[in-house]
C-alpha cells in the first residue's frame, strides 16, 4: 500500500509468526500502528506549531500506546475517535485524561487498553477501524478543545532514526534535522541570508564534514562551514556579477561552480584558491556534476533560439577545460552513470519532458519513462540502480520510482506543489526526502522507498532538504 500525502498518516507492516508444536497451530500476531498528529489534520484545520506521533502494538487482546507531543500547551485530553479523515467522530478510547499546564515537548501519555476501555463500538471494531484507516488520534487543548492535532491511525511503525543528518533552508536560515528527527541551527549561528526568497540548494562535502551553499549579500557568493556552523567561510568573494550553483568533486578537493560576469563554468581548490574558468557557457542556476573519477564535468548551457527563445543544452568538458563536447541538445540536469559512460538528463522532445540516457558521444539515446506525462529531477540511488523522480500526470505530481533501466515505474506518493531540485536520497538508499506544500507552507517529508512510513519532518516554508552522505 502506496502513502498519500494529503491528510495522510503513516502506512507500515502487518506481521506475524505462525508456529506448530505438539500438532496444534498456535499463531501469535502482533500489529504496529501509527498517527502523525498536525493541526492541519483537524477539521477544519487548526494553525499551531504543536506536533506529535501516536503509537500502537496490538499484542493479544491488549493495545499498548505511546503519544508524544512538542510545542503544544495546556492539553486537556486525548483520544482515539471514529471517523475517516477530514470526517470528525465520537470518541472511542481516552489515551490521555488531562490536563496539563505548560509546554509539552515529550512523551504526553503511554499505556495499554483492553475491550473495557472501548466505549460506543466492540474492540474488534475498533481495531478494524485503526486497520481500514478510519480511526484518528485527536488531542485537545484549552485553546482548541475540538482538537489542536490529529492524525488518522495506519498499520505500521514509524522510522525510529535517520540514516544520517538532514540539511535544510528555511526563511534564509540553515537547519539540520538530526538522526533522531529533531531539528535545531547548527552553532553558532548567524543570519546568513537577508530574504526568505532567497533560500538556495545545500551540497554536502562527500565525507559529510562540511556544508555548501550560495549567498545573496552584496552579491551572489559560495560558502562553506563544518556541518556544526563553524568556520564559516566565502570561497569566492566575487566582485562582479555572482556565484552560483558549486558542485563538490568526489574526493572532496575541488568545487565546480557557475559565474555570471565573466560567465562560464569554473573550478576552485575546496577552500577557494586556484579559480579558473573552465568554459565560456554555462547556466547559472545548473549545478555541474562531476563524473564518477572526478575527471570529466557535465554541465547545462543556455542559448538564444530566434529573437525571443532559449534552448537548454548538455556539454561534458574534462576537468582541466580540455575536450569540451555538446551531447545533449534541449536537455537539462545531467547526472552520470556509475560506470561514467552514460548521462541521465531531462529531455525535451514533443512538447513535454522525459527522462534519458545518452553515451557520451550524443548516440545511443534511450527514453526511459517514454510518456505523455511530464517528468523531472531524477536523482539516482546511492547505489545507481534506481532512479526517483517527480512527474505530473492529469494536474496532479506524483514522486515516482523507478529502475535504472526505465523498467517498474512506480508511484510513491502524490506531492503538492512543483519540487523543482527538492529530491535526495538516504546514504542506506532506503528512504528519500523531499518538499511539498503550497508557496510559503512547504513541508520537509520522508518516506521508504516501497511507498510506506511516509513522515512530514518540518513545515512552515522548508526548502532544499540534503542528506548528509555516508561518514
Amino acid at each position: 500500500m502506496h502513502g498519500r500525502l494529503i491528510g495522510a498518516g503513516l502506512v507500515g507492516l502487518l506481521w506475524a509468526t505462525v508456529g506448530c508444536e505438539k500438532g496444534q497451530e498456535q499463531a501469535q500476531v502482533q500489529e504496529n500502528f501509527v498517527a502523525t498528529l498536525s493541526g492541519e489534520n483537524e477539521g477544519p484545520s487548526v494553525s499551531t506549531d504543536a506536533t506529535g506521533t501516536a503509537t500502537f502494538t496490538l499484542d493479544d487482546l491488549t493495545v499498548s500506546y505511546t503519544v508524544e507531543a512538542a510545542s503544544i500547551t495546556n492539553v486537556a485530553g486525548a483520544h482515539i475517535h471514529s471517523g475517516p479523515a477530514g470526517e470528525n467522530g465520537p470518541p472511542r478510547v481516552t489515551l490521555f485524561a488531562g490536563p496539563t499546564t505548560g509546554v509539552v515537548d515529550s512523551v504526553l501519555a503511554s499505556g495499554a487498553f483492553t475491550s473495557a476501555d472501548v466505549r460506543g463500538i466492540t474492540f474488534d471494531e475498533l481495531l478494524t477501524q485503526m486497520r481500514d484507516g478510519t480511526a484518528y488520534v485527536n488531542v485537545h487543548t484549552e485553546e482548541n478543545p475540538a482538537g489542536e492535532i490529529r492524525g488518522q491511525v495506519r498499520s505500521g511503525s514509524p522510522p525510529q532514526a535517520l540514516a544520517g543528518k538532514i540539511a535544510f533552508m528555511q526563511g534564509g536560515k540553515i537547519w539540520i534535522i538530526d538522526e533522531r528527527m529533531n531539528v535545531h541551527r547548527p552553532a553558532p549561528w548567524h543570519r546568513l541570508v537577508a530574504e526568505p526568497g532567497f533560500d538556495r540548494p545545500l551540497t554536502w562535502s562527500p565525507d559529510g564534514s562540511k556544508l555548501l551553499f550560495w549567498n545573496h549579500g552584496r552579491g551572489w557568493d559560495i560558502w562553506v562551514m563544518h556541518a556544526d556552523g563553524t568556520n564559516r567561510k566565502n570561497l569566492t568573494r566575487t566582485r562582479t556579477g555572482g556565484s552560483r550553483s558549486p558542485s563538490w568533486s568526489p574526493d572532496g578537493r575541488k568545487i565546480a561552480f557557475m559565474r555570471d560576469n565573466p560567465r562560464g563554468l569554473y573550478l576552485m581548490s575546496a577552500d577557494g584558491r586556484s579559480q579558473e574558468r573552465l568554459s565560456t557557457r554555462g547556466h547559472r542556476d545548473e549545478v555541474p556534476a562531476w563524473s564518477p573519477d572526478g575527471r570529466r564535468i557535465a554541465y547545462t548551457d543556455m542559448r538564444p533560439v530566434g529573437e525571443d527563445g532559449v534552448a537548454l543544452d548538455i556539454w561534458v568538458v574534462d576537468a582541466d577545460g580540455q575536450h569540451e563536447i555538446r551531447v545533449v541538445e534541449y536537455g537539462r540536469g545531467p547526472t552520470w552513470s556509475p560506470d561514467g559512460e552514460h548521462l541521465l538528463f531531462v529531455g525535451y522532445r514533443r512538447g513535454s519532458s522525459d527522462l534519458f540516457l545518452v553515451a557520451l558521444d550524443g548516440n545511443d539515446e534511450v527514453n526511459l519513462t517514454n510518456s505523455i506525462d511530464t517528468e523531472w529531477n531524477p536523482v539516482r540511488s546511492p547505489d545507481g540502480s534506481q532512479i526517483a523522480y517527480f512527474a505530473s500526470a492529469d494536474g496532479n505530481t506524483e514522486l515516482r520510482l523507478m529502475d535504472a533501466n526505465g523498467k517498474n515505474p512506480q508511484r510513491l506518493t502524490d506531492v503538492e506543489g512543483r519540487g523543482r531540485m527538492e529530491l535526495s536520497w538516504s546514504p542506506d538508499g532506503d528512504w528519500l526526502t523531499f518538499v511539498s506544500g503550497a508557496e510559503g507552507e512547504e513541508a520537509v517529508y520522508i518516506i521508504g522507498i516501497n511507498g510506506q512510513n511516509l513522515r512530514k519532518l518540518v513545515d512552515g516554508g522548508a526548502h532544499f532538504p540534503a542528506w548528509q552522505p555516508a561518514r
